[in-house]
């Protein structure tokens, strides 16, 4: 949506071998947050709730936080 967060979007959480780790709702200004799994490789996954969009980032985390961006299309994929 321009750069603005996604209000109500499904955040999943897995590892890179695709074992699911957490899920949560973003907040009302679209921004989430959730301590930090074990140091690994994982990919976020975001769906937005009106559209069905999909976003995903690869993200290797080590000992310290991390910041993930993702920018979900407001159209759907055709």
């Amino acid at each position: 949506r321009g750069g603005a967060g996604v209000p109500g979007a499904l955040v999943s959480i897995s590892e890179a071998t695709g074992a699911f780790v957490e899920s949560l709702t973003s907040g009302p200004d679209g921004s989430w947050c959730l301590p930090l799994p074990t140091p690994g490789r994982y990919v976020v996954t975001a769906l937005a709730p009106d559209t069905l969009a999909t976003a995903a980032r690869k993200v290797v985390l080590d000992a310290r936080s991390a910041v993930v961006e993702l920018e979900v299309p407001v159209e759907p994929a055709t």
